[in-house]
């Protein structure tokens, strides 16, 4: 007997992607889709809307619980939750550094490829533009320096990383 290490090969369904198994896509995208919309995990509240997350399950060949630790539903719109895009911008190499975090005022910088901006949060530029008001207010009002962070992520990674955005908003900046 030898003491060698020999790896193993996994082999049968089990080494398999459930979502490589599948043979009919639309019919897949239907029944998840049905399924996440009854299960209410991401407050979907059309049939549709649960199989436009069904699609980026397929897309990112992801389960839906593991979406929702990245996505929520939010007026219609898929939206990537802040610490995911900032997760996101950190795996792509990217680096982040928190000069202020107070209820009143966010600063951070946020570098990649030599490639860096500072971005500057307040509350005064978001009561200003109404975003911390109207249907916002309470959140703005409990949690200000959540918001302020979320909003500096979403700008900061969007202009020195769009790559980990493409495209997509935050819960916040919807």
């Amino acid at each position: 007997m030898s003491d060698e290490i020999v790896p193993v090969q996994e082999q049968g369904l089990a080494s398999v992607q459930v979502y490589d198994r599948i043979t009919n896509p639309m019919e897949a995208v239907k029944q998840l889709g049905a399924a996440i919309f009854k299960s209410g995990l991401f407050g979907v509240d059309r049939m549709e809307q649960g199989e436009v997350l069904a699609m980026q399950c397929l897309v990112e060949k992801k389960s839906p619980l593991e979406l929702a630790r990245t996505y929520h539903f939010v007026e219609g719109r898929l939206a990537m939750k802040a610490d995911a895009m900032l997760a996101k911008f950190q795996m792509a190499g990217g680096k982040v550094e928190w000069i202020t975090r107070t209820d009143k005022i966010v600063e951070a910088d946020f570098c990649k490829d030599g490639n860096c901006t500072r971005i500057v949060a307040s509350i005064e530029e978001y009561v200003a533009n109404g975003v911390a008001t109207g249907a916002n207010k309470e959140t703005w009002r409990k949690w200000p320096r959540r918001m302020l962070t979320a909003r500096a992520i979403g700008e900061g990674v969007r202009l020195v990383c769009p790559e980990a955005a493409f495209g997509t908003y935050t819960v916040e900046e919807l």
